[in-house]
C-alpha cells in the first residue's frame, strides 16, 4: 500500500478504535477490521489484498500499541463529563420483508403465488432519512455484500444475503430447504398415487408411473432429511449486519449494527439492533 493510503489506514484503526470502546466494551482486532471496512471499503479492499487476516490483526495491534493510551488521572468531574461520548443519532435505514415493501412500494410486486409464511424471502433496507444517504455500504457476517452510491429518502435497497457463500448455504440448507419442506406433503402424494385403482385402465397405469417418479424424489430427500423435522424448521440462525453510510453534510456519518434471524420456515423472520431495538420483518 502507498504511504498516504496507509496514514489513512492508520487513522481509522485509531478512529474504529475509540468508537467501538464508547460502545462499553474493550474492541478486538476483528472489530476494528470491520470497522475500517465500513469507514472505506476501497481502501479496506487493498489492504486485504496485501494482508491476510492474520497479519491485520498484528497491524491492527501494533498501530495501538504505538499511539498509546494517554490518562489523565486528576480529571475533575466537570473534565470527565466533557469527556462523556454524545449520544449516537437514530439510524436511518432500516431492514423490511417484501410485505412491508409492497405496502409503502406500490412498484414493487410479491411473486405469484405468494404464501405468507411469517418472515420474508427477501431482505430490504428503507432509507428512512429526509435526505439523500452518500456511500452505503452492507456488510453481513462478515462480508461485504453491498455498496452503492446514493440512497434515496424512501426507497429500498436489496440485502443481497445470496452473495454471502455460508450464508446462503445455511439459508438454503444447502438448496434442499424447499424440497425437505414439502416432504411430508409428497410422502402423503406417494400413498395417495399408490392406492388409486381402476382394474386395467390407463388411468391406473398413469397412476402407477407417477408413484413411481414421486417415489424416487421422495426416496432422494429421504438422505438428507433431518432427524428432528420440527426442530430444524423452528431453529433459530442468527448473522450479524452492519450498515455504514455518510450523510449529506460533509464527513458526517452514520451506521446501523444488529442481528438477522432466520429459520427454515419463514426464512428471516426479525431484526434485532445493538441498541435493543427489534422489530418482524415481514
Amino acid at each position: 500500500m502507498e504511504r498516504a493510503a496507509v496514514r489513512r489506514r492508520d487513522r481509522l484503526i485509531l478512529e474504529a478504535r475509540d468508537e467501538i470502546r464508547q460502545l462499553g466494551r474493550t474492541p478486538t482486532a476483528a472489530d476494528i477490521d470491520a470497522k475500517v471496512l465500513l469507514k472505506d471499503p476501497a481502501l479496506h479492499g487493498r489492504w486485504k489484498s496485501a494482508q491476510d487476516a492474520a497479519h491485520r490483526r498484528k497491524t491492527i495491534l501494533q498501530v495501538l500499541r504505538d499511539e498509546g493510551r494517554p490518562k489523565a488521572p486528576h480529571a475533575s468531574r466537570a473534565e470527565l463529563g466533557a469527556q462523556e461520548p454524545k449520544p449516537r443519532p437514530p439510524p436511518l435505514v432500516w431492514p423490511r420483508g417484501m410485505r412491508w415493501r409492497k405496502k409503502h412500494d406500490p412498484k414493487f410486486k410479491l411473486p405469484w403465488p405468494y404464501r405468507d409464511s411469517g418472515g420474508s424471502e427477501r431482505v430490504f433496507l428503507e432509507c428512512l432519512g429526509e435526505r439523500n444517504l452518500h456511500e452505503v455500504s452492507v456488510v453481513l457476517k462478515g462480508q461485504q455484500i453491498g455498496f452503492v452510491p446514493a440512497l434515496r429518502p424512501g426507497t429500498f435497497l436489496d440485502i443481497e444475503w445470496q452473495q454471502n457463500p455460508e450464508v446462503k448455504r445455511i439459508a438454503t440448507w444447502g438448496g434442499w430447504r424447499g424440497r425437505i419442506l414439502a416432504q411430508p406433503l409428497n410422502r402423503d402424494a406417494v400413498g395417495t398415487l399408490k392406492g388409486f385403482h381402476v382394474e386395467d385402465s390407463d388411468l391406473t397405469k398413469l397412476g402407477r408411473s407417477l408413484a413411481e417418479i414421486a417415489q424416487a424424489s421422495v426416496a432422494e430427500v429421504e438422505k438428507v432429511m433431518p432427524a428432528d423435522f420440527e426442530g430444524w424448521k423452528h431453529h433459530v440462525h442468527e448473522f450479524p449486519l452492519s450498515v455504514g453510510y455518510r450523510l449529506g453534510d460533509g464527513n458526517a456519518v452514520g451506521g446501523l449494527s444488529g442481528t438477522l434471524s432466520l429459520d427454515m420456515e419463514r426464512l428471516w423472520f426479525r431484526f434485532r439492533d445493538d441498541r435493543g431495538n427489534e422489530t418482524p420483518i415481514l
